[in-house]
């Protein structure tokens, strides 16, 4: 919406302001700089994906953990994750359905399975 007027009728500001109070507050609200930021009771959150597109043709090992225990062996393309190996949670032969074509849509499409990638909305 484009306003071209200077004045903003004053149920609009009502509506605005109301809807702010009616907000809780957002950990995106909250300053990167206080003190309720840097607490140990708040840590820094970290979210790495590897994204393929076109699919990977992997041997055994390569990315994926042979054995499903606490103690695994990192495979030989994520040794350099050894300093934060206890961190790290591996999860693999994930499926998003949201990025399957509909009846009647293009099969093949590139475009939707990245458009659905880290929403799981189907992307038409």
């Amino acid at each position: 919406m484009i306003v071209t007027k200077k004045a903003i009728p004053r149920r609009t500001v009502l509506r605005g302001v109301g809807t702010a109070l009616a907000l809780p507050l957002l950990d995106s609200m909250v300053p990167a700089f206080t003190a309720l930021a840097k607490t140990a009771a708040n840590p820094t959150k970290r979210l790495g994906v590897v994204y393929v597109p076109n699919g990977i043709i992997t041997q055994e090992g390569d990315w994926t953990p042979t054995t499903e225990t606490a103690g695994f062996e990192l495979p030989r393309l994520l040794r350099s994750m050894e300093p934060v190996r206890e961190h790290l949670t591996i999860l693999t032969n994930l499926d998003n359905r949201a990025a399957f074509a509909r009846p009647g849509e293009a099969r093949g499409s590139h475009s939707r399975p990245a458009a659905a990638f880290l929403t799981g909305l189907h992307a038409e």
